[in-house]
């Protein structure tokens, strides 16, 4: 499982963050991105 905490200025929803998600889909891996209002860090 891959968890992929990005930027502030970002989202879960972002271009890096939706390159990773086809990424690792393709090769069957579980990727999470919460969005910044999800982590409540």
């Amino acid at each position: 499982m891959i968890i992929y905490i990005h930027g502030f200025a970002s989202s879960g929803q972002g271009g890096k963050a939706k390159k990773f998600r086809e990424y690792y889909q393709e090769n069957r891996e579980s990727f999470i991105a919460p969005s910044n209002k999800t982590l409540r860090l």
